[in-house]
């Protein structure tokens, strides 16, 4: 298969900017294993993370700052804008992940996004409970 650039940026519009599920089924393979997201393998543990996101925050877009592509994988850094549901706050964040194809579908995905960030940016995390859990042990 040969893939084209911006292909994730399109699966980000479609799935997080506008809500359509349905291009889910369409790109991500069944029973793709999907790595860093806390869930199962598979569409239907994506649509169930995707639903609960969704409630939890709005105006989400991930924008992909730089893309790769090379043969049937591709792989991205992007930065995530949404706000919180329940407070309005705005939320930014960064992440990103590579991805394998066959035939034309997305079979396995490894997810590496900025959830610690976007929890204390949110207040689920206190600045100084992370500033201490990140500080160099003390001797």
């Amino acid at each position: 298969m040969q893939l084209v650039a911006g292909l994730i940026q399109t699966f980000f519009d479609r799935v997080w900017r506008d809500g359509d599920t349905s291009f889910i089924d369409e790109l991500i393979a069944p029973d793709c294993l999907i790595h860093g997201l806390h869930i199962e393998h598979g569409t239907a543990s994506f649509k169930a993370f995707h639903k609960a996101f969704s409630a939890a925050f709005e105006d989400i877009r991930v924008t992909v700052d730089e893309e790769i592509i090379d043969g049937d994988r591709a792989s991205m850094r992007c930065t995530v804008r949404m706000r919180q549901r329940a407070t309005g706050k705005a939320v930014t964040f960064m992440g990103g992940g590579m991805h394998r194809f066959k035939d034309g579908r997305i079979v396995e995905a490894y997810n590496m996004w900025d959830f610690l960030g976007m929890l204390g940016q949110v207040g689920a995390v206190r600045a100084d409970a992370l500033a201490a859990a990140l500080a160099p042990p003390q001797r």
